[in-house]
């Protein structure tokens, strides 16, 4: 069976661990995240951004491409949904 939380691309019958950009893990869960707007606190609850930001985050770091991208900025935004400060610190670090 299917074992991911979430699906980057989905078909009539099919769910893909992947998007258009690519299979990596970072572009699944950032493009899950797209468009951050002011509405976006309302649109991504507190407990999925919790429990998908580890696997998130963890994807992004093992690659020097998701840092380099700049998608690494929307792991910053999904982290920012539950510790503001914190990912604020990270982003200037």
């Amino acid at each position: 069976g299917y074992v991911h939380d979430m699906a980057g691309i989905v078909h009539d019958l099919l769910f893909e661990f992947q998007t258009y950009f690519g299979p990596q893990t970072y572009f699944v869960h950032g493009i899950h995240v797209l468009p951050l707007t002011g509405a976006t606190t309302f649109l991504l609850s507190r407990d999925w951004v919790a429990k998908s930001f580890p696997t998130f985050n963890k994807s992004c770091d093992a690659d020097n491409f998701c840092m380099g991208s700049g998608f690494i900025t929307f792991a910053h935004a999904q982290y920012a949904l539950l510790d503001k400060d914190e990912s604020w610190d990270r982003v200037l670090s």
